[in-house]
């Protein structure tokens, strides 16, 4: 009797084509805190990953340290030099329109925050649910503190996200569990690069507002948005964000939603 070749799970599930990836890096000011062995040992283990990192007008020696970067690790690194502060919208933004364009563009792009509170092996699992579920249009990272998982972030900082996933809910009309992990992958399409063409309006809570932009051009929101657990996510000291930042972002974001809800009624885009 003829013996039938034994398939593994590894091997049924692998894709003809793995998508290629190009993740955002904004940088202010992080010359002390780039893991730039982490960096390119990620893109050593990510096939297909390229990584565009931004220089949001650091006054340090940021820009040298991405410069040595890519000469690191050629044709998989690109410095994106601001020629002034703007902010860590504006430098998100600016970033991934640069990695949506041009004839390489990758297929999947998405924003890390540069101090790798989220791990970089991460991707890959970003990754495979875009390849399993191709309705989904933006994976994002969440902070769920699970039984087993290694989520180390200060009481102030689950305050403030949960102010924060309530905020994204309501301009969704979704549930969201946490919207500002900073990591995020969407697939590259014309629904993204419209809401990123034009700069955002709420600051810090930029993540609820591209949320709430993409939202309304898509029919199926509720399928296109897909929220990970994190196995591992660790605060890292020396954050830029202040408690007037998260405030004045607050309540931008509420004249956001309101004004979003008092506008009339349009149709969604295309279907995601």
């Amino acid at each position: 009797m003829q013996m039938l070749p034994i398939i593994t799970p590894s091997r049924a599930v692998q894709p003809a084509v793995i998508p290629s990836l190009d993740i955002v890096i904004p940088c202010f000011n992080e010359e002390r805190r780039l893991d730039v062995d982490a960096l390119l040992a990620a893109l050593d283990a990510t096939p297909g990953l390229r990584l565009t990192s931004v220089d949001d007008g650091s006054s340090d020696a940021t820009l040298s340290v991405l410069q040595r970067l890519a000469v690191a690790a050629p044709g998989r690194v690109r410095v994106l030099p601001l020629s002034r502060n703007q902010g860590k919208a504006e430098a998100v933004r600016q970033g991934l329109l640069q990695a949506c364009i041009g004839p390489d563009a990758a297929q999947l792009v998405g924003y890390w925050d540069a101090d790798l509170s989220t791990p970089l092996d991460a991707i890959e699992d970003f990754r495979r649910v875009m390849i399993r579920l191709p309705e989904v249009q933006m994976v994002f990272g969440s902070r769920r503190a699970l039984l087993g998982h290694r989520i180390r972030r200060s009481a102030m900082r689950r305050i403030i996200s949960r102010i924060c996933a309530t905020l994204a809910g309501a301009a969704i009309g979704l549930s969201v569990g946490d919207s500002q992990c900073g990591a995020k992958l969407m697939r590259n399409s014309d629904d993204l690069r419209a809401a990123l063409a034009r700069p955002f309006d709420s600051g810090w809570l930029f993540d609820v507002e591209l949320f709430a932009r993409l939202s309304n051009r898509w029919t199926t929101p509720r399928e296109a948005f897909f929220e990970l657990p994190l196995t591992q996510w660790h605060e890292v000291a020396g954050s830029k964000v202040t408690s007037r930042a998260v405030l004045s972002s607050g309540l931008l974001m509420l004249r956001l939603i309101g004004r979003n809800r008092l506008a009339p009624s349009r149709p969604h885009g295309r279907a995601a």
